[in-house]
């Protein structure tokens, strides 16, 4: 299966449904065209982990590291094109995933991390039952095997879990579809359960706000412009302030005090990136300009103030 994309499963089986477990995975690879050439040699196959060669654990985790960054395999090869480092193969590996939009790596079929989460929104005292008090507790401390022991231990079947989801059913949408949505935890045998979820959010369009309230509510008429939050000149004025055609006859009819600002800007060493056009037309006005590090800069009329 040399650049084919294809599963690696661990799977914990009690003995007694082992084959039974098995046939049901060989079925379903053979579900679609099983009768080709060669699709039950390949489609399926299976092997019990060996302990003498190494634990189940060390067995996945090596194909998790081959498909995320390598680690520890400095001089390993590629299984595919051994003349590739296996860091190179993992980088390959990603990239593919992240072109399409695969997920990598999942767990399944244990005591189910949505109840988990769902008691970790939960804080002291918002529990009364002693059982399911010690399952948020087990939550909130980050213990997760001890969270799964009281769950009914790795292989507790789905209808003996002690804890389960709560859910509701929404109200229909424009399409006349409802959905079961999660609202808290319960215990299996409980009739009431524990709510979790307690704010709720609905998407509205935004009001319609008056453009000049909106506007003077936006940029507060100080005369005073906060310093860029880069070192590129991208200063936007106020709307209506000055036009393009404004701000170049101003500076030819005020060429005089321009030519001094700037011979004083460069006399206290403050960059012309800092002051734009426009900024120099407020200076001549004699608003005060931001800069950098909470400076402002303002020109009296014959000399330019730093403070």
């Amino acid at each position: 299966m040399t650049a084919t994309p294809h599963w690696h499963l661990l799977v914990y089986v009690e003995k007694q449904y082992r084959d039974e477990v098995v046939e049901l995975f060989k079925r379903k690879a053979l579900e679609l065209d099983g009768n080709e050439r060669g699709a039950k040699q390949h489609r399926c196959k299976v092997e019990d982990i060996d302990h003498e060669k190494g634990s189940a654990t060390a067995y996945i985790a090596k194909y998790i590291s081959k498909n995320i960054d390598g680690f520890a395999g400095d001089d390993e090869r590629s299984d595919e094109d051994p003349e590739m480092l296996l860091k190179d193969n993992a980088k390959r590996a990603r990239a593919w995933a992240s072109m399409w939009g695969i997920r990598q790596f999942q767990f399944y079929g244990d005591a189910g991390v949505g109840v988990w989460r769902e008691l970790r929104r939960l804080t002291a005292g918002d529990i009364t039952d002693e059982e399911l008090e010690e399952l948020r507790i087990c939550a909130d401390v980050g213990c997760y095997a001890s969270y799964l022991k009281r769950q009914g231990g790795a292989m507790v079947k789905r209808c003996d879990l002690a804890a389960r989801l709560y859910y509701e059913t929404t109200e229909p949408n424009q399409f006349g579809e409802t959905r079961n949505k999660i609202i808290g935890v319960r215990l299996v045998n409980a009739l009431d359960f524990v709510k979790s979820r307690f704010k709720k959010w609905v998407i509205k369009r935004k009001p319609k706000v008056e453009q000049g309230s909106e506007q003077d509510e936006r940029t507060p008429n100080s005369g005073e412009f906060s310093p860029p939050w880069t070192c590129v000149s991208n200063c936007n004025p106020q709307k209506g302030a000055f036009s393009v055609n404004d701000i170049e006859n101003f500076m030819n009819i005020h060429r005089n005090e321009i030519e001094r600002i700037r011979y004083f800007l460069e006399l206290h060493k403050i960059s012309s990136r800092w002051i734009t056009d426009y900024r120099l037309c407020r200076l001549v006005l004699g608003d005060k300009v931001g800069i950098y590090d909470g400076l402002t800069v303002h020109w009296n009329g014959w000399e330019l103030v730093v403070e």
